[in-house]
């Protein structure tokens, strides 16, 4: 896709010193909770490598005991989360990692469970991604609504 179809499908989020971090618009969508009556924001997480977030995740890797081999060409990654509205919870889904020719490096499923939520603690990039992918999808409803 071109340039200006990228730009179209997702939304800065968050940047730092090593990643950039996006929200694909065009798949996040709302879906029931199976085990309880309330709804769930499910989205997924562009992760772009700024000039040292290769290094940075080859460091997280290894310190986890985590294979790095390949590590070294990581471009982005893409991660499904789910995000409870009524309390301010994520839980992973998926994760891939992609090399800069596009191979794919690792993939981690994970298994939905109603007790597998991450509280997440004030002030961290998760609690910021929360309030992003909430914001954005009160927007879109807002627009809908108004047409």
């Amino acid at each position: 896709p071109g340039f200006a179809e990228i730009n179209a499908r997702y939304l800065k989020i968050a940047e730092d010193e090593k990643f950039t971090y996006y929200l694909d618009i065009e798949t996040a969508r709302y879906i029931n909770d199976p085990y309880r009556d309330e709804k769930l924001i499910d989205a997924w997480i562009k992760i772009v490598c700024g000039p040292d977030g290769a290094a940075a995740e080859m460091n997280n890797r290894y310190s986890k005991g985590l294979s790095t081999e390949g590590y070294e060409r990581l471009f982005y990654s893409v991660r499904r989360y789910y995000f409870r509205l009524a309390e301010r919870q994520t839980q992973l889904m998926i994760s891939r990692d992609f090399a800069v020719d596009g191979t794919q490096l690792e993939l981690r499923k994970y298994d939905y469970s109603a007790v597998r939520w991450d509280d997440l603690a004030p002030s961290t990039l998760g609690d910021y991604w929360y309030d992003k992918v909430r914001g954005y999808m009160e927007k879109r409803d807002a627009e809908k609504d108004r047409k």
